[in-house]
């Protein structure tokens, strides 16, 4: 947690000028072709290293990007953590209600960042993260098949103090089959997959607190352990 505060604090530190110093952005050019066809692009992380350097150094580089971010509940506290996160020219947007932002935001061939590591209640898909089924947010999918934009899984880690590394785990574009559900459960599974190869890469920079597997699907049982089964 102090690192990760340190690292949201020396944001504004990385400039255009001194990029390519502090940040190994190979994976910032490997989604440039995709981004470029100006139909926006959807790109998907997690609580995986530092996460909140992305949306900047994508942005410094040359994206126009437009995040979501949960709103901190002390209003000053906010006020100076949304600065920091747009001092490179990221649009910051609070995470509730903003899937119709976010649509018009790929209309406009911007970039637009989601978090999908975290369980949620209301209308999650059950599909396997890290080996076990998992209550995960389908919103990238949506988005996705609403705008046909393309998707990228893409996390920055930690190589050493004051030194990242970009790293796209997947890149990819779903052709629709007619069913949706099926469709929606498609693409959230493979952006689990790339979400779970990078945590298996660099497992200490996973940083999350919250009962990843706590909400199970109807009619569940548990294996002979007591825990969910293997997915």
């Amino acid at each position: 947690m102090t690192w990760l505060g340190v690292d949201l604090l020396r944001l504004p530190c990385i400039t255009r000028r001194n990029l390519r110093q502090r940040v190994d952005t190979r994976g910032l050019e490997r989604a440039w072709p995709a981004y470029s066809r100006g139909r926006g692009l959807i790109c998907v992380t997690g609580h995986i290293g530092v996460f909140e350097l992305i949306a900047h150094a994508a942005s410094l580089w040359g994206y126009q990007v437009t995040e979501v971010a949960r709103p901190l509940a002390m209003a000053p506290v906010d006020e100076a953590v949304r600065a920091l996160r747009s001092a490179g020219g990221v649009e910051v947007l609070a995470k509730w209600n903003v899937l119709w932002h976010l649509r018009r935001a790929l209309g406009r061939g911007r970039v637009v960042g989601l978090t999908a590591d975290e369980t949620v209640r209301r209308n999650a898909v059950f599909v396997p993260f890290l080996g076990t089924l998992a209550a995960t947010n389908p919103s990238p999918a949506l988005l996705h098949l609403a705008s046909g934009a393309p998707l990228c899984v893409v996390t920055c880690h930690r190589v050493r103090r004051e030194r990242y590394r970009i790293e796209v785990w997947d890149l990819f574009e779903h052709a629709p089959s007619g069913d949706r559900q099926a469709d929606v459960e498609a693409i959230m599974t493979r952006i689990n997959a790339a979400l779970g190869r990078a945590i298996l890469a660099r497992p200490a920079q996973w940083f999350w607190g919250m009962r990843r597997y706590e909400h199970r699907p109807p009619g569940e049982q548990p294996g002979p352990d007591g825990l969910p089964p293997p997915a």
